[in-house]
């Protein structure tokens, strides 16, 4: 068995290369070796993997009092394995081997590659075994170990594609900097805005009346102006997120760490990279859904509320059912499917079926999940607040039928 550690680097998507279409690489650095179990000095470093064997030179250094040894930088002591699809490597092990002049005192340790992450180099530390059984001194072999294959056929695409996009932003940026730099300071174009703002304050009293009286007929046009209004404010973000400026914004806050959480996970991994199959629509809803008790509340009043919104147009809104039916299912599916397996059959006959919209599917898989929880952990602090004395007493002033005339109080009993 092995263990080990690992530093990785920033786990961000680099930029998209051409290449094989199918195969990957394993680059390996030794770098040293510590507490080696024997005195003779190992003669190399062999890494098999896939049925094919590489070897490093002998090192080039040893500890003056203990037995370890450091292999120098150079390329004698990087082991390289190509020419393997990433799907095959990723399956694999990488074994490594400490070889000696007497085979028998050959020691060596394995490594699962998909416990790396693809195109990020890793410092690891592995367990050798040790021949006195003792890990006071455990041999350890530290590598420097990157794993490199190409992108699924569609990223590739979106990443080439929005590099011919930024590309083109990129231009018409350039181009428009001068033109921008002679317009009036923005603080100018307040004295116009007063009294624009100034008649849409007035007036809107009056259209809100107006849609209130007519809300069945306007409500089409209201679906319609939100829709348009929707679309005009992504595509002026989608442009503004394009610049250099949002770029740099967007990778900080959301493109970096997005993508930090979702390739550190195996469906992350074969989302992005050809590591083997597609990962399933659900495997895709566990990476982004949380997984706590209030968020999954808020998803699921949100995705209620998306299924029941069909009721606002009673055609249209059927219609609209069709489509988010299976997308509906798919998020019950990954937030509930453990606990109320037969929750997203009935998810998405209600969601297909007319006017059956109001079941709260989500909402009843979370109090499947939560609710026993809540009920049990709630009677719990309660039974151990009475028994503590913490919880609020339940006290009863009782007035014997007989007092006596000498003024002794009643008895107050506590439970």
């Amino acid at each position: 068995m092995s263990s080990m550690k690992s530093t990785p680097t920033r786990a961000t998507l680099p930029p998209s290369t051409a290449g094989n279409a199918s195969a990957g690489g394993l680059t390996c650095s030794i770098l040293s070796l510590y507490d080696l179990p024997f005195a003779d000095q190992p003669i190399s470093i062999a890494m098999s993997v896939c049925g094919k064997i590489v070897s490093s030179g002998p090192p080039s250094a040893r500890h003056k009092d203990r037995n370890s040894f450091k292999f120098n930088g150079d390329g004698a002591n990087t082991l390289s394995i190509a020419g393997v699809k990433l799907s095959d490597l990723y399956k694999s092990k990488a074994t490594f081997t400490v070889q000696y002049r007497n085979s028998s005192q050959n020691i060596f340790t394995t490594l699962s590659l998909n416990t790396l992450k693809v195109r990020e180099t890793t410092w690891l530390i592995l367990n050798l075994p040790s021949a006195r059984g003792s890990d006071e001194e455990q041999p350890t072999i530290r590598i420097q170990i990157r794993l490199d294959g190409p992108y699924r056929p569609e990223i590739q695409a979106v990443l080439n594609l929005g590099k011919v996009w930024l590309g083109v932003v990129d231009q018409a940026e350039g181009a428009l900097a001068p033109i921008a730099s002679k317009l009036p300071h923005p603080k100018y174009l307040l004295v116009p805005a007063v009294p624009v703002l100034t008649a849409i304050l007035v007036v809107s009293p009056v259209l809100v009346g107006v849609l209130i009286m007519g809300l069945p007929f306007f409500l089409p046009l209201l679906v319609a102006t939100l829709a348009i209004f929707l679309a005009g404010t992504g595509v002026l973000g989608l442009l503004y997120a394009s610049t250099s400026k949002g770029r740099e914004q967007l990778s900080s806050y959301i493109l970096t760490p997005t993508l930090n959480t979702m390739l550190s996970t195996p469906s992350g991994q074969a989302l992005v990279y050809e590591t083997g199959p597609r990962p399933t629509p659900v495997s895709i809803a566990k990476l982004v859904l949380p997984t706590d008790m209030w968020g999954r509340l808020c998803i699921s009043l949100i995705i209620d509320g998306i299924g029941s919104s069909s009721y606002l147009l009673p055609v249209v809104g059927e219609a609209f059912d069709i489509g988010w039916a299976p997308i509906q299912t798919i998020l019950i599916m990954a937030m509930y499917d453990e606990t109320t397996p037969n929750l997203k059959y009935v998810s998405f006959i209600e969601e297909i079926l007319p006017f059956t919209d109001v079941v709260p599917s989500a909402t009843i898989g979370w109090v499947a999940q939560f609710g026993p929880g809540l009920i049990s952990s709630n009677s719990g602090k309660m039974g151990n607040g009475l028994a503590s004395g913490t919880a609020t007493p339940l006290s009863t002033s009782m007035t014997p039928l007989n007092t006596p005339a000498t003024g002794i109080s009643p008895t107050t009993v506590r439970r």
